[in-house]
């Protein structure tokens, strides 16, 4: 999700060089199983939940949010309705907008 989508479609754009399709294509396949079982746990209820913040959350929303910066990976995330809900709650939570990193103010 970070290393093959992340990074080619966003990162490197960001450091002069175009993205890497061929990657991000490959990325996406492998991301659906990691989706899959994320959505399943978020639909149990226990964690990713939105109403607790607990240690799962603080691990997982950098990652997700690295994810949706590519488009592909927003597409991606919005097939899985459970934590497609839980991303759009706690995106929205002023802890996570303070720390987010502006990548256009990184040199490059």
């Amino acid at each position: 999700m970070i290393r093959q989508v992340f990074a080619h479609k966003v990162f490197r754009p960001l450091e002069g060089e175009p993205p890497d399709e061929e990657q991000i294509a490959v990325g996406i396949v492998a991301a659906q199983k990691v989706l899959a079982v994320l959505d399943g746990i978020a639909s149990e209820g226990l964690v990713l939940n939105s109403e607790v913040f607990t240690l799962a959350d603080c691990y997982l929303a950098p990652v997700m949010d690295y994810f949706v910066r590519a488009d592909e990976g927003r597409e991606a995330l919005s097939r899985y309705t459970a934590l497609s809900r839980w991303w759009n709650e706690v995106s929205d939570r002023p802890d996570l907008k303070s720390t987010d990193p502006i990548l256009s103010e990184f040199p490059s």
